[in-house]
């Protein structure tokens, strides 16, 4: 039953992206949980800094996200998780070989309230409801918007890219069935976000509105495996209705396929893992080159993510995982568009049995069309508590 609920939370995590613009990387850590409380607070502080370097300019593109969660159940069946962030972006960039011309834009303020319900109505079906609530920053300046469109770079991996984005709701279903060795996953979420008003854009379009669409999305999984080798994949596929600003379809967003699968080896306190995934877009040409729209590049491009991963429990308190994974990005034509290979280590630590310390770090570096260099550097630490 564990395993069966921690794919179907799997899935909902993904269904729910449009509330949030990112991909799960495949190498992300799922850290182990406090025992089960009623209520639980934690905080994730996470910095994150790219340098893209060229023949001409260095740029560099920071992030540093303070959150809080609350995840608490109201019964054996039913919890839910309230989330806000504090988020500081800043975006600077300088001349190469020659003295420094600093240009610094900052981007500062809070993200949406975004609150999750999940209620398990028996072994093999679970229900989950999302709502996002509009407390972010949605007024800014076209300076922020320069930051806010670095942040949506394909190559990079930025948890944030704009800090309010409007109401939104989702309502999404899970089932579960075991066979003798396999165990298969259904799922299905519906995503409403609602349109606003982009002030910024008055220069251009006399009423600027908004409309970032609905999505659907479907999942199916499958796991199969005994306690030493196990071996999982998953599909999630999106539909987006257009995407529009002042009821015109700039955007072009097509569907997208997600497919990831796992090899695990398994022996006592020791796990290792290969994995892959692979992103998939469709007819996504998006004419914004300048960035005016929130979007850095015009063409949304597959990406690829496969690498290793090894998790060691220490003793009762502790847990080490690391990661090796390359990234790579490709057009339609599959021609290479960036390639990165990234270093994660992280360490779970539990104080007490209602305390828990979490940290991690993640080195990156890559180049994007061949002419300009990436370098990235993540870190978090994040303390848990429970009641």
């Amino acid at each position: 039953m564990q395993r069966q609920l921690s794919f179907l939370h799997y899935f909902i995590i993904l269904a729910l992206l449009a509330l949030h613009p990112r991909l799960v990387e495949a190498d992300s850590f799922d850290q182990p949980s406090l025992i089960t409380r009623r209520m639980s607070i934690s905080s994730q502080p996470k910095f994150q800094n790219w340098q893209l370097t060229d023949q001409e300019q260095q740029k560099t593109i920071t992030q540093l996200i303070l959150p809080l969660n609350v995840d608490f159940s109201l019964s054996s069946r039913t919890r839910i998780q309230i989330t806000q962030s504090h988020v500081r972006s800043d975006l600077q960039s300088k001349s190469v070989g020659s003295q420094p011309d600093i240009e610094r834009i900052e981007l500062l303020g809070f993200g949406d309230v975004k609150a999750k319900l999940f209620h398990v109505f028996s072994d093999r079906f679970l229900l989950v409801g999302g709502l996002s609530l509009p407390t972010g920053k949605k007024e800014i300046n076209r300076e922020e918007n320069m930051v806010s469109a670095a942040l949506f770079d394909q190559s990079l991996d930025f948890e944030v890219g704009r800090l309010g984005e409007g109401w939104g709701f989702n309502l999404g279903t899970g089932y579960v069935h075991s066979f003798s060795n396999a165990t298969v996953s259904l799922g299905a979420n519906y995503l409403y976000r609602d349109s606003y008003l982009k002030k910024y854009l008055d220069f251009m379009i006399e009423n600027p509105v908004y409309d970032p669409g609905q999505e659907y999305s479907m999942a199916v999984g499958i796991d199969v495996g005994k306690d030493t080798i196990q071996w999982r994949s998953d599909a999630v596929y999106t539909y987006h209705t257009p995407e529009t600003l002042d009821q015109k379809n700039y955007f072009r967003q097509g569907s997208n396929l997600l497919l990831d699968s796992g090899l695990a080896y398994i022996k006592h306190r020791f796990q290792v893992e290969l994995f892959g995934q692979y992103l998939r877009y469709w007819d996504s040409k998006r004419p914004d080159s300048e960035g005016d729209l929130d979007i850095l590049i015009y063409d949304l491009n597959n990406r690829w993510v496969y690498g290793i991963s090894a998790r060691y429990r220490v003793g009762q308190k502790t847990t080490v995982f690391g990661s090796i994974s390359d990234k790579q990005i490709r057009t339609h034509s599959d021609k290479k568009f960036s390639a990165i290979r990234a270093y994660a280590l992280n360490l779970f630590y539990r104080l007490t049995p209602n305390l828990a310390f979490t940290s991690g770090v993640k080195i990156s570096s890559g180049d994007m069309t061949q002419q300009v260099e990436l370098s990235g550097l993540s870190l978090y630490a994040a303390l848990t508590t429970g009641f």
